[in-house]
């Protein structure tokens, strides 16, 4: 995790290394620092189909359903 910060911090804007990171905060089940990289992924790339669906998964095992619904349906309204 520490690279992926030391990567964000050099690059703020690059929505991979976001993606990456709350990936692998999910990996450690730190589902909220998940969902937090997960989000700046999609405000970077909102293209990212993967980025949100990993961030409904985080939000639906930190057991906040209501965001998770409205993730999956922005989802579904993008057509992406």
């Amino acid at each position: 995790m520490q690279y992926y910060k030391k990567a964000i911090a050099l690059d703020p804007e690059n929505s991979l290394v976001f993606y990456n990171a709350g990936i692998l905060y999910n990996i450690l089940s730190d589902y909220q620092s998940g969902a937090d990289a997960l989000s700046a992924s999609i405000k970077i790339n909102k293209q990212n189909t993967y980025a949100y669906l990993a961030l409904g998964d985080a939000l639906e095992r930190s057991k906040d359903l209501t965001r998770a619904v409205g993730v999956y349906k922005e989802l579904f309204e993008s057509g992406t």
